[in-house]
């Protein structure tokens, strides 16, 4: 029974065992159950919400075994069944969504808000998780951004910045990379340091690894599966390719059909478009420079300005 505090509201059976503390309020069935020492400015609602050992402030949580976990985590947000219901002592978390942040332990400075968003994540921090299952089955490892039902579903690197609806729906030990857009970099499964912006952009086939590449535009980089080092930038420039590495696409379907060529420059519209050989170490400039359709032709060292 409470000896000592003031401001305090309870309701429920077992609501609250704490001796000592001020203006907290449980509501519920064993809200607060075990609050010990002087826990002040905490809000428990919901069945078990903030029912472990709290001994620290300003907490909030409100749904079904919310915070259910908390002893001297300090100024945590979880509302939600079970959102944030393994946590102990991190602080200044907000999990707003059923399960949101339910694994999370020790972690602090985590913003989760949608279904089951960042459920698996255990230690980790600085991470801001936003939309239905975004970031739902890895560990994360802290200062990422996802952004996007089942966006980063799988993502254990830190360093990501996922926005979008499936971004990155199979990476997983990957770090920092930036995709923008709907299905963006969804085939790339441990790459690093990649930016795909735009719809499909660096979409890929499925578990296979890239790094080191920039797509922009809708369908850049595309099929990309191991290349790496290549810049493709306009709508469908460097779609095709897969395994080529160091190429640079400027332009609307500039380097289209290459596929496995290397060390290729193609700025304008169409340049480099319909070769889909072993083309390497050409230069293609203006529009639709190198347009010639050969298929199969190892074309080398080639300049058409």
């Amino acid at each position: 029974a409470v000896t000592e505090g003031i401001k305090n509201v309870f309701l429920g059976y077992a609501a609250t065992s704490m001796t000592a503390g001020s203006e907290n309020i449980a509501i519920g069935f064993g809200a607060g159950n075990s609050w010990s020492a002087t826990p002040d400015k905490n809000v428990a609602v919901g069945t078990y919400a903030l029912s472990g050992s709290l001994a620290t402030d300003g907490n909030v949580a409100i749904g079904y075994y919310a915070g259910g976990a908390i002893t001297s985590g300090a100024t945590n947000i979880a509302i939600g069944d079970q959102a944030l219901k393994a946590l102990t002592t991190g602080d200044t978390n907000t999990s707003v969504g059923s399960k949101a942040g339910l694994e999370l332990n020790t972690g602090g400075n985590n913003t989760f808000i949608g279904y089951r968003t960042g459920e698996s994540s255990t230690d980790t921090i600085n991470n801001v998780v936003v939309g239905a299952d975004a970031g739902r089955d890895g560990d994360l490892a802290g200062y990422s951004v996802i952004i996007g039902a089942n966006a980063g579903v799988s993502v254990t690197g830190a360093n990501n910045t996922l926005v979008g609806s499936a971004t990155a729906g199979r990476l997983v030990g990957g770090a920092g990379n930036t995709y923008l857009g709907a299905n963006t970099g969804t085939g790339n499964n441990t790459g690093d340091n990649n930016t795909y912006l735009g719809l499909n952009s660096g979409k890929g086939v499925n578990d296979n690894a890239n790094t080191n590449n920039v797509g922009v535009g809708s369908s850049s980089l595309f099929a990309i599966t191991t290349g790496g080092y290549n810049v493709a930038l306009g709508v469908n420039s460097g779609k095709d390719l897969n395994s080529g590495a160091s190429n640079t696409f400027v332009g609307g379907d500039a380097g289209l059909e290459v596929t496995t060529g290397t060390t290729n420059v193609a700025i304008g519209a169409s340049c480099l478009d319909r070769m889909d050989g072993a083309v390497t170490q050409n230069v293609a400039i203006g529009a639709t420079a190198m347009h010639g359709n050969l298929s199969n032709v190892a074309i080398t060292g080639c300049v058409a300005i």
